[in-house]
């Protein structure tokens, strides 16, 4: 687990990974990786190149991957042993957050090449992804629908995307099953618009 700080407000979020998912689903729900919360041995650090320099962004959820590939054991402890500080909007991450879209869905692409070479790619592992898919995909479609809806068409011959959770509220849910998700989009934004009107009149 891993407490996150808001740098500007100081309010905090425990962040716990679901022990009854595979390391392979935690890993493609963003779960596992972030650096301050995994305790390495230098050993399986060597064996599996340790840091690759040549990723600018999602280099924690990269190394984590080939861990993963390579059949090293993970262990969880059940108490948070780092503090991420969310400290600036200035970090590469956040201001490029469509190269860490494209980083991280190449990624799980690579992880479910992975299981399905090894007859191990199971339905939650697509829902997982599709999940991801569907997140990253709401996240290009706020400042850019054409790349979203470009993003959308690649992002589901990976996995289709799966509707679930905040992201996907029910409103979301019934425009996607009529139009798609273009559409979906286009009446969130519609919504997003209504609702900014009515608190600023």
């Amino acid at each position: 687990p891993v407490k996150i700080e808001d740098g500007e407000s100081g309010a905090w979020q425990e962040t716990k990974p679901d022990q009854d998912q595979s390391i392979e689903e935690l890993w493609i729900r963003w779960q596992v990786a972030q650096t301050g919360a995994v305790l390495w041995r230098r050993q399986t650090l060597e064996d599996i190149g340790g840091w690759n320099e040549d990723y600018s962004c999602c280099q924690d959820n990269e190394l984590t991957l080939r861990a993963i590939l390579s059949a090293a054991r993970f262990s969880f402890c059940s108490s948070a042993g780092a503090v991420y500080r969310v400290w600036s909007e200035d970090t590469v991450c956040r201001q490029n957050p469509s190269r860490v879209i494209e980083t991280r869905t190449q990624l799980i692409e690579k992880m479910l090449g992975f299981l399905r070479k090894n007859d191990r790619l199971q339905d939650t592992h697509l829902k997982a992804a599709g999940t991801a898919f569907m997140e990253m995909g709401r996240r290009l479609a706020a400042t850019n629908l054409s790349q979203a809806g470009d993003y959308h068409r690649r992002a589901s011959k990976i996995a289709p995307f799966f509707l679930d959770g905040a992201a996907a509220p029910l409103l979301y849910r019934a425009a996607h099953r009529i139009g798609g998700f273009v559409f979906a989009e286009r009446v969130a934004a519609l919504f997003r618009r209504s609702r900014y009107r009515n608190s600023s009149s």
